[in-house]
């Protein structure tokens, strides 16, 4: 299931973000034809020259299965008049990747395991950020109910 997308800025910026997005719409579609916007983005000046930002779908992570087609619209820049981004990639995990005490199912087990490492821990683990987003909160704990109670 996409959980949300990464872009990256282009080397050649240097370090003018003038080539950056800051507004901008990702769309999906079953089709080609009719598109929903999953992501719409105004005025986020946090990308950097040659940097990178994840973006997390939430609260509704399940695009996978809805849509095969995606498009990102670029609705302004951050000055320039030339956009200058090295990728943009859709962030996908498995069900699987919720299976956080390891034991071959996904439980609420799982959820106490996301609980317990919320309460407890002080560094960031990748292995609890289920929404890709390089944090761990509550959201994640919210991404996996949602995931047990509706698979993707």
């Amino acid at each position: 299931c996409p959980t949300g997308y990464l872009l990256v800025t282009g080397p050649g910026a240097g370090n003018d973000a003038s080539r950056n997005p800051v507004s901008w719409t990702l769309e999906g579609s079953a089709d080609g034809e009719h598109w929903t916007t999953i992501s719409d983005v105004s005025n986020d000046c946090t990308l950097g020259a040659f940097s990178s930002k994840t973006y997390a779908f939430y609260p509704d992570i399940r695009v996978a299965g809805r849509y095969s087609y995606f498009r990102f619209t670029v609705k302004e820049l951050g000055g320039g008049s030339t956009l200058e981004l090295s990728e943009l990639r859709l962030i996908t995990r498995s069900f699987a990747d919720a299976d956080l005490d390891r034991n071959g199912t996904v439980s609420i087990s799982d959820v106490t395991a996301l609980l317990d490492h919320l309460s407890t821990a002080s560094a960031y683990d990748a292995t609890f950020d289920l929404n890709a987003d390089k944090a761990v909160s509550i959201t994640d704990a919210t991404c996996l109910l949602d995931d047990l109670s509706t698979a993707c």
